[in-house]
């Protein structure tokens, strides 16, 4: 993933010379398509020159995910249930029983997989293999060879990853495969003309791009035929957005080294040296602070046991003696603690209400600042959240200041200081 975004370039190609590409975002579970790009190979142009090409167009970002592969079903997959092993374990099982699922020696096929679920009801793992001939990996790899990349994968192979609905796999104008999975989950590959489709199958129909968690953005004035031709780089670029693709990185197939990205590792070493400098900056204003504070009252506290000493030794009457004692509560009230960072960070994240979660946290003094994000955007979430932090006694009477920005809520609270409770000696 990218340091500071959350973006991915696709691409794919078909068998015709047509190479395909999308640049997409994702903010929690919503999905854009920023830009994209098609571009139909001329004489002896190749796909490598072809993608290349595309990268640039969608002037893809240092610290952008990019994935490739080609559309279609040349890569082959079966779903099966074994129990869950390291990767090495489970890699030379699964090694034995290749031709049990694919009608091809072995030693000619390029292999890998992805542990779909790690436990079903019984215990197993719902592993899929997927595969295809060396040759066919060899093509993959040169049309490739012009852009480094993070995974090279089949969109067919991870549809169900991203979306709960079938999909469709066009393998030519007129034909094409719905993916999706059976009763118990397994996914399955069933021929079909799209003209009969009757279902909401993503990929095909009048709306081919439809989704409710997905903005189709730039390809939304597209015509349908346009957006089917796009619809398996869409695909393969959500994928690339999940959590399944840095689990998958392990068991995917291998890129060779040279296409790997190197992403600026320097620039990532000091963002996060200076994150902990400034974190440990906070922790040592905070225990300067504490440690004054402790100071003052120790002192405080001195004072009154010598005065309550002295009050004994001159043996002062009961009048004098309650106004000493006053003396002493009344100094005692004027030394405050503030609350513990752990104390005001519970508070608040038992307050949330169950659409916010907490994304950022600093308590300076008695000021907290906060940095909200929602699940879902509602019009009313700063009345929500001014209404619900208003009514915490552990903040002051000055009212929570709710602010919005592009990307999250802003949340500042004051919170209150409490009388330091000083025990005495007897």
């Amino acid at each position: 993933m990218g340091l500071f975004s959350q973006r991915v370039a696709a691409f794919c190609w078909d068998g015709k010379g047509t190479c395909y590409g999308v640049l997409l975002s994702r903010d929690g579970q919503n999905y854009k398509i920023i830009d994209s790009w098609s571009e139909k190979a001329k004489n002896q142009d190749s796909t490598a020159a072809l993608i290349s090409e595309g990268y640039v167009t969608l002037k893809v970002r240092e610290n952008d995910l990019i994935v490739a592969g080609e559309m279609g079903m040349k890569c082959s997959f079966a779903d099966i249930r074994q129990p869950l092993m390291k990767h090495v374990d489970m890699k030379k099982s699964l090694n034995f029983t290749l031709s049990a699922h694919f009608p091809v020696d072995p030693q000619d096929l390029t292999w890998a997989y992805r542990v779909v679920h790690e436990k079903d009801d019984s215990g197993l793992a719902h592993v899929r293999l997927f595969s295809m001939k060396n040759k066919t990996w060899n093509e993959w790899v040169d049309q490739i060879s012009s852009i480094k990349l993070d995974r090279v994968i089949a969109p067919a192979v991870v549809a169900d990853a991203v979306i709960d609905k079938p999909a469709y796999i066009a393998i030519n104008e007129e034909k094409g495969f719905i993916v999706r999975p059976n009763s118990e989950g397994m996914l399955q590959t069933e021929l079909v003309v799209e003209e009969d489709l009757e279902e909401d199958v993503f990929g095909a129909g009048d709306s081919p791009l439809s989704y409710e968690h997905l903005d189709e953005g730039s390809l939304k004035s597209a015509s349908v035929g346009v957006k089917k031709e796009f619809s398996q780089v869409v695909l393969l670029g959500m994928y690339a957005l999940t959590d399944c693709l840095k689990r998958d990185k392990e068991t995917c197939f291998d890129i060779p080294k040279s296409l790997v990205p190197k992403r600026n590792a320097l620039i990532k070493g000091i963002c996060s040296l200076s994150a902990v400098i400034m974190l440990l900056s906070g922790v040592l204003v905070l225990t300067k602070e504490l440690t004054s504070r402790k100071k003052d009252s120790a002192n405080i506290k001195f004072k009154i046991e010598s005065l309550s000493k002295e009050t004994k030794r001159l043996e002062i009457d009961r009048k004098k003696l309650e106004s000493m004692q006053a003396l002493k509560e009344e100094m005692m009230t004027k030394v405050t603690e503030w609350a513990s960072v752990k104390d005001v960070l519970s508070l608040i994240t038992e307050k949330l209400p169950k659409n916010f979660y907490l994304s950022s946290f600093q308590f300076r003094s008695n000021k907290v600042n906060c940095y909200v994000y929602e699940v879902e955007k509602d019009p009313n979430s700063e009345s929500i959240l001014f209404e619900t932090f208003k009514k915490v006694d552990f903040f002051t009477g000055v009212p929570p200041e709710v602010s919005r920005s592009t990307k999250y809520i802003t949340l500042n609270l004051t919170v209150k200081t409490r009388p330091l409770v000083v025990k005495e000696e007897k």
